[in-house]
């Protein structure tokens, strides 16, 4: 997603859960990524996905002085990913 389609997305909602995708090279680059979710509250949880691929450690030494980030390479499959979600989801359920 380019930065206009982010800005129209975070104006619209506050999301839950934002996934970077270290799979794949979007059209803006890491820095601008971690500048651009800056924005979101502290309770929107920031997944890098694919740390150990190049956009992934592209992003991941971006992430330096952020914190609260959940760092997950793909050969730790889904399952960590599937439980954040689902803790949040229950959180928001109350």
């Amino acid at each position: 997603q380019d930065k206009d389609g982010f800005d129209e997305a975070v104006d619209a909602t506050e999301p839950a859960i934002v996934l970077v995708d270290g799979t794949d090279f979007p059209s803006v680059d890491a820095r601008d990524v971690i500048r651009m979710l800056r924005v979101l509250p502290s309770t929107t949880a920031r997944v890098l996905w694919g740390a150990e691929l190049s956009y992934g450690r592209s992003v991941l030494e971006q992430l330096e002085d952020e914190a609260g980030w959940v760092i997950l390479e793909l050969k730790e499959g889904i399952s960590p990913l599937l439980d954040l979600v689902r803790s949040r989801r229950a959180g928001g359920a109350r």
